[in-house]
């Protein structure tokens, strides 16, 4: 069976809440391109969004709409405008 990906199109408008540094919702969302309770790489419209913090957990994702919500203790955002994702060894092979 293909792996069939989809893509949200860069039209859809990328947004981010902050509630009291414990609950997050982003939209626009691609993918997430990894996730631990310590770090979470979401891929956005926008470009790679860094999530760090504390017991974080994606309690929603939905590629259809675009959106994202996480819970836990969050200490930082980071974007970069890296929009492929992918792992450590993404951008040597594109």
């Amino acid at each position: 069976m293909a792996d069939i990906k989809k893509t949200i199109p860069a039209t859809v408008a990328h947004g981010l809440t902050v509630d009291n540094r414990n609950r997050m919702t982003v939209t626009g969302v691609s993918d997430v391109a990894g996730f631990s309770e310590e770090k979470v790489d979401i891929i956005t419209t926008m470009g790679k969004l860094v999530v760090k913090g504390k017991k974080l957990n994606v309690n929603t994702l939905n590629t259809d709409t675009g959106e994202l919500k996480l819970t836990g203790e969050i200490n930082s955002l980071d974007y970069s405008n890296d929009r492929r994702g992918g792992g450590l060894f993404a951008g040597l092979f594109s």
